[in-house]
């Protein structure tokens, strides 16, 4: 999509997943907000949205003044450990990836 284009989104009756987009079509480049937050990247094929990967296993919040490293499982994310600073979080998430 163009910088100029406007987009309006238009729901269809198969769902909320679904919508219309002037100059938007087959393969288009797509960026989704799921409902926690977490922004995921893909392309819209056959009028449904396809994920480029699945999203990763753990990720780090702010929330309430602190961070928080959180495991994603099925349906939920569970708190793993909670930090001071944001570069505390950075810091603790990447060593533990390297072990």
């Amino acid at each position: 999509m163009t910088a100029g284009h406007e987009f309006e989104a238009q729901k269809r009756s198969q769902g909320p997943e679904r919508f219309t987009c002037p100059g938007f079509g087959e393969g288009g480049r797509v960026a989704v907000r799921l409902r926690d937050g977490t922004l995921v990247e893909g392309t819209w094929r056959h009028g449904q949205f396809v994920a480029d990967r699945k999203p990763a296993p753990w990720r780090i919040t702010h929330r309430d003044g602190s961070w928080w490293i959180e495991k994603r499982h099925t349906d939920h994310y569970e708190p793993h450990c909670r930090l001071e600073t944001g570069a505390e979080a950075i810091a603790t998430f990447a060593a533990r990836l390297i072990r």
